[in-house]
């Protein structure tokens, strides 16, 4: 599904943004509103994007995938098959002192 983006003046700081949603506040105005002027939390990041309509929509498909992922305990690597091949490493304490490492 393509995302329509419109060009859009904020309310609250009356600069210009684009918007998916018709929302009426940009990114920065939006994250102010759900934090309050507090130190926003992880999720508050996605949730400014989302309400503001910033968000694009390949972003959507990768946070769509992040939190599928993060429900079933995987990585996306793991849902993608995209993970990395064992390449048999193995944690050698003295070439770790070797290299100044203390371990």
């Amino acid at each position: 599904m393509a995302l329509h983006f419109v060009s859009k003046v904020c309310v609250g700081c009356g600069n210009g943004f684009q918007t998916s949603n018709n929302s009426d506040k940009c990114y920065n105005c939006t994250l102010d509103d759900i934090t309050h002027g507090n130190p926003p939390e992880e999720g508050d990041f996605n949730t400014a994007r989302i309400v503001s309509g910033t968000l694009s929509a390949q972003e959507r498909n990768y946070l769509q995938q992040d939190l599928e992922s993060a429900e079933l305990g995987r990585t996306t690597e793991e849902d993608t098959g995209d993970e990395e091949e064992d390449d048999d490493w193995e944690y050698d304490e003295n070439e770790d002192a070797r290299l100044g490492h203390e371990g």
